[in-house]
């Protein structure tokens, strides 16, 4: 037998061996290429692999080589080793001086030979699909000329394709290993997600989740506003690089806006190059590379976007948009879960208020009626004895004051009545003008002794409003009073009215109380019109609540503006008799 065919055979008996072996793939391809460099009596040996994410060859195993030569990254094409990827051909090169391909990765080489690194095509199924795609190369150099024969190919060729059925197992080995991992992080998320109580913590376990089960730089849910035009960071991790609650992106105009429009995944292999806007103002911007966006849907109703990124050019799999859009229903139907448990517990609060309201009217109306009768027979009896009395006896003017005061008790009296009752306000015309002036009058020395200084700024030629006029004057006086509360040393309370030509598509009057009092917090702003809230230490917090219920049963409705320590705002709108120009 031929001394080399022996070699050759007692190569391939050992490097079945040690194929065969549980070591670990990368150490394999390093024992297999020593033992083959140092058979075929070559100088160094290199094992170069085709990165999918850059498309690059890049050693993976080497032997003889510097560190220099074991970073060195060819593109597809390039060299003697990228012809060889490029072609699928292996390529024998007896003086390398002497081809032009030839780039080198270590001094003095003289011949080299390469084979190509071939695996089985793969149909979108999975399923093996006829024909092969190099995934590689196989490469041997010598510093002497002509080292390498044909012999010598045949036998690489063989190396070539036991080392590619190794490459590719490890491969799908490693698929399977990542996705059964992904697989059960998602549903460990997926328990963590459904348990979440508030719907910024359900937001928040996703983003964390995604970037942990991705292994991604940074990841964001973004949720529609109300007007369906924008998407707002909701809840982001990893690293921000500045706040980005203040920042929303144009659903028309970005990357994740497309997500969100056509209901789909999308991917990009460079935001840098395909949509600059989302991060064109934060510093992290720079570090993020590729994008991969799948939208929140519940049924056909989109309510945002999972968006993750990688700090280097990386193309998602289906396996990987897979696992990214199972999560994102995951946590749709969390949002979804959320948003109802909040209108739940908003109504029964809403329940609560209604049943306190129902139990306090019922309460004043006992109350209201218990004083009205002793206060008819006092109001009789008061009468009686100023008709005895003298007409030039001077007590006739505290009788004249103490049926005034009884007249004004009564009349409150009716109005906790009509309250109780639920009363339909009785609608006449009246210049909204003359009402504010009326109430003015009655509030000048309150407004005095308090050391407030009153403005009007009544716009003259409005139409008259057809409205109940004491409840009008009930809910401003309500509104008065809280102000005059708000500024216990002193200060400036407006009066102004108006006209809105263009309110709901119809003209409507408006009236507006402005002080410069303490103002209100987000809290006391936001629960304005609930019964019983107050800042006061005395008080039954119902005045904004009885306001809002006039207000809303004349068919206008009240607006509010306030700023903690600079002053509230408090408009009014009320429908106009008819719809009219005003003077210019």
């Amino acid at each position: 037998m031929n001394p080399f065919a022996s070699q050759h055979l007692a190569l391939l008996s050992r490097l079945a061996r040690i194929f065969h072996s549980s070591l670990n793939p990368g150490i394999i391809l390093r024992l297999v290429l020593v033992d083959t460099v140092r058979l075929l009596g070559a100088t160094s040996g290199s094992v170069a692999l085709i990165n999918s994410e850059t498309g690059l060859l890049e050693i993976e195993a080497s032997v003889g080589l510097s560190a220099r030569g074991r970073r060195l990254k060819l593109r597809i094409g390039e060299g003697i080793t990228g012809w060889v990827a490029f072609r699928g051909e292996p390529a024998r090169v007896t003086d390398v001086r002497q081809d032009p391909r030839y780039i080198p990765a270590r001094r003095n080489i003289r011949s080299e030979l390469a084979v190509p690194l071939e695996r089985s095509k793969q149909s979108h199924s999975g399923a093996r699909a006829e024909g092969t795609q190099v995934m590689g190369v196989l490469n041997i150099d010598s510093i002497r000329l002509s080292a390498f024969s044909g012999v010598d190919e045949e036998l690489l060729l063989t190396i070539a394709g036991q080392m590619s059925s190794l490459i590719q197992n490890a491969w799908l080995y490693e698929q399977a290993r990542r996705r059964a991992n992904q697989l059960d992080a998602l549903l460990k998320l997926g328990q963590t997600i459904m348990s979440g109580e508030t719907l910024p913590d359900v937001l928040h376990q996703v983003a964390r989740g995604a970037c942990r089960v991705m292994k991604a730089r940074f990841c964001a849910v973004l949720l529609l506003d109300g007007v369906g035009e924008n998407l707002k960071w909701s809840a982001t991790s990893g690293e921000p690089g500045t706040d980005l609650i203040e920042y929303s992106l144009p659903v028309d105009n970005s990357q994740i806006g497309m997500v969100v429009r056509r209901k789909k995944p999308a991917t990009v292999y460079d935001i840098h190059k395909s949509d600059p806007l989302p991060f064109a103002m934060l510093s992290l911007h720079k570090k993020l590379v590729s994008l991969a966006g799948v939208p929140l849907l519940t049924g056909e109703r989109v309510l945002g976007a999972l968006a993750l990124y990688t700090d280097r050019p990386h193309r998602f799999s289906n396996d990987e948009i897979q696992i990214l859009s199972a999560l994102a229903n995951q946590a749709a139907l969390a949002i979804q879960r959320c948003n109802l448990s909040e209108k739940l517990i908003s109504t029964e609060e809403e329940l609560r208020q209604s049943e306190r309201l129902s139990s306090i009217g019922l309460l004043a109306a006992e109350v209201a009626h218990e004083i009205r009768n002793p206060l008819t027979v006092i109001k009789m009896l008061t009468h009686n004895l100023e008709r005895e009395m003298p007409k030039d006896d001077p007590r006739r003017k505290d009788f004249e004051v103490l049926g005034r005061k009884m007249e004004q008790m009564n009349r409150t009296v009716e109005r906790v009545l009509g309250l109780a009752r639920n009363s339909e306000p009785v609608f006449e015309k009246t210049s909204i003008n003359s009402a504010v002036e009326d109430l003015m009058l009655l509030t000048r020395h309150k407004l005095a002794h308090q050391k407030v200084q009153l403005k009007l700024a009544l716009q003259e030629g409005l139409p008259d409003a057809l409205i109940d006029r004491a409840q009008i004057e009930q809910a401003l006086l309500n509104i008065i009073l809280n102000s005059l509360h708000a500024m216990p040393r002193g200060g400036n309370l407006e009066l102004r009215t108006g006209m809105s030509l263009r309110r709901r598509n119809s003209s409507g009057l408006w009236v507006e109380v402005r002080d410069s009092g303490t103002g209100m917090t987000i809290t006391q702003k936001q629960n304005l019109f609930q019964p019983f809230l107050t800042s006061r230490a005395a008080g039954t917090g119902l005045g904004m609540a009885i306001v809002d219920k006039i207000i809303k049963s004349h068919g206008g409705e009240v607006k509010v503006r306030s700023r903690f320590n600079r002053g509230t705002a408090i408009r009014i709108y009320l429908q106009a008799d008819h719809a009219v120009s005003l003077p210019a």
